[in-house]
């Protein structure tokens, strides 16, 4: 069973609401399996709707099968999968991943450490030839609502390709903890 703030709570999820207020989690583990958490509306709730089924497992490009290169120092702490590192980056500083064959990014990730120390502007580029590279998506305007927060960005439809090659641009400085292509 589980009680937030001393009241019985029967959900596997809490949500942004309940975290920003604070308060106390309290879970009574048992020896054996229960029914807890297993009604319908105990559900987490999801980024789609019955209604557009299953989405496919998206990967992250940095994951050591293609090859990377940076001009940020120190970048490895940006793919290493590890939120509590950090990173510098300057404005212009980039990571360029080419994937051992060509992939359809739909979504970029960055984790800040320090949300008032994170970027504000970033750029994603992709390339057909790993030398020519035409601008996917830019944000200007980026903020974190807490620190080592991950933010998605979506890679809008209609520039998702097959790519040999994706960059990453900042266009701002900041320190980042993490940084994912997905496709």
């Amino acid at each position: 069973s589980c009680k937030v703030n001393g009241v019985p709570y029967d959900k596997r999820f809490i949500t942004y609401e309940q975290l920003r207020e604070g308060g106390e989690i309290f879970f009574d583990l048992g020896p054996a399996p229960s029914s807890w958490g297993m009604a319908e509306e105990a559900r987490p709730t999801s980024l789609t709707t019955a209604e557009e089924g299953t989405k496919e497992t998206l990967w992250d490009l940095f994951d050591g099968k293609g090859e990377i290169c940076s001009t940020v120092e120190g970048y490895k702490t940006l793919l290493d999968n590890d939120s509590l590192t950090a990173t510098a980056v300057k404005a212009g500083d980039c990571v360029t991943v080419t994937p051992a064959e060509p992939k359809k990014a739909v979504l970029v990730t960055l984790s800040c450490d320090k949300k008032e120390e994170a970027p504000t502007a970033f750029k994603v580029e992709g390339s057909l030839n790993g030398r020519d590279f035409e601008e996917l998506t830019r944000e200007e305007g980026v903020t974190f609502l807490f620190d080592n927060f991950i933010r998605p960005f979506a890679i809008p439809e209609d520039k998702q390709g097959a790519f040999t090659a994706y960059r990453i641009t900042f266009l701002s400085e900041g320190t980042v903890s993490e940084v994912e292509i997905l496709a």
